[in-house]
């Protein structure tokens, strides 16, 4: 059904050069290795193929399986590698590296992370992942070989163009299938006005805590925990995935609430269910965060919710910012003093997601998958 109405809804946006683009014979082809199929995997892979497929003017694959059979690639005009890093992921690049000058297609690496250890944060707990000087090798190897790197913000542009000089920023888009229609002016102002207390909500992974006590407490969110103690009494705090270990005793007792981990299709039915009214988006102001995309803020901009966002270049584009706690106290109170003043942020923060649709913005994947870096027909991906 999607695939009909997206194919539908889109083809005829396509400019002609990418509608009879044929490099070889019949519609291009691609292949992409995902590292995984959690949130990124669908964000920067599945969702772009899917609708990409659906227009029937380009065809896609996708496996986390390393095919070797060169016999595959003969009619692949691109392979798209998602953060591949280990050192026998690098004997696998250099086989594809060799096949693809052989049979002429483009390797493409995709990257919306960093692994560059001395700009992992302390406080990650995944960082020990990649504590191991083969893998830091390999990486930047595995990246200097490919023909063009991909990433999801211009930041992120800047910090991996040390290591290939062909980046190009695609940011995380939405499929339209997924969040489009959440918005509803009148459930947004109804929940303020019938909640008992504001609900605000903090969606995150234990990443973001210093859950092993590495960086002396110092984490994405110790700099508001002070204020969501103390204001436990005036709003309805709402945790999903997990919580801070500072602020557990407050789990226990039921004083703040903590959501159990949903999967990514069921995320926009959990998030209408627990009639948020605001969420947060704090952030710790280092260069691993600031190489991170937007996706708080274009998710909570679906639903017209407003998201109170560190002032960092990551949430450049959001309207309501802080530093402190005590910058959110101010905003906060501001927000839900004024029912009319909330409406507005409701359509402030709604029209952020107008530009971010992936179906709008399928035309620059085409493009990546079809054209050279550079190719003078590449408008819409390089504008």
């Amino acid at each position: 059904m999607f695939g009909t109405t997206i194919g539908n809804s889109i083809g005829s946006k396509l400019p002609e050069q990418v509608k009879s683009t044929k490099k070889k014979q019949g519609a291009p082809r691609f292949h992409d290795y995902l590292a995984d199929y959690g949130g990124c995997g669908h964000w920067r892979l599945i969702w772009p193929q899917m609708i990409m497929n659906s227009t029937q003017l380009i065809v896609g694959s996708n496996t986390s399986s390393m095919i070797v059979d060169p016999g595959f690639y003969k009619i692949i005009d691109s392979v798209r590698v998602q953060r591949q890093v280990t050192p026998q992921q690098l004997i696998f690049f250099k086989h594809l590296r060799t096949l693809a000058d052989k049979y002429s297609f483009r390797i493409i690496y995709e990257i919306d992370d960093i692994f560059i250890l001395d700009d992992i944060p302390m406080y990650n707990m995944y960082r020990s992942a990649y504590d191991n000087p083969d893998i830091q090798k390999s990486g930047c190897e595995i990246i200097s070989m490919a023909d063009e790197v991909t990433v999801t913000c211009d930041t992120m542009n800047k910090y991996y163009s040390q290591y290939n000089n062909n980046v190009t920023t695609i940011p995380n888009y939405p499929p339209r299938f997924w969040l489009s229609n959440q918005y509803n002016k009148s459930n947004n102002i109804n929940n303020l006005q019938s909640n008992k207390k504001p609900r605000i909500m903090y969606s995150g992974s234990s990443a973001h805590f210093d859950i092993k006590g590495n960086n002396d407490g110092i984490d994405d969110v110790s700099h508001v925990v002070d204020f969501i103690r103390k204001t436990i009494d005036i709003y309805q705090w709402v945790f999903i995935g997990s919580v801070p270990p500072k602020l557990s005793d407050l789990f226990k007792t039921g004083k703040i609430e903590v959501c159990k981990w949903s999967n990514i299709y069921e995320l926009p039915g959990l998030i209408r269910s627990l009639k948020i009214n605001a969420f947060i988006a704090p952030l710790n102001d280092n260069i691993f965060n600031q190489c991170k995309s937007d996706i708080k803020l274009i998710e909570a901009a679906a639903y017209g919710i407003p998201c109170i966002s560190q002032d960092i270049v990551t949430y450049r584009n959001s309207p309501l910012k802080f530093n402190s706690g005590d910058d959110l106290g101010d905003v906060l109170r501001e927000l839900f003093s004024d029912i009319d003043y909330y409406t507005d942020m409701c359509d402030a923060y709604n029209k952020l997601i107008h530009d971010r649709w992936l179906d709008d913005n399928i035309i620059k994947y085409i493009e990546l998958y079809s054209y050279p870096y550079g190719d003078k027909q590449r408008k819409h991906l390089h504008s």
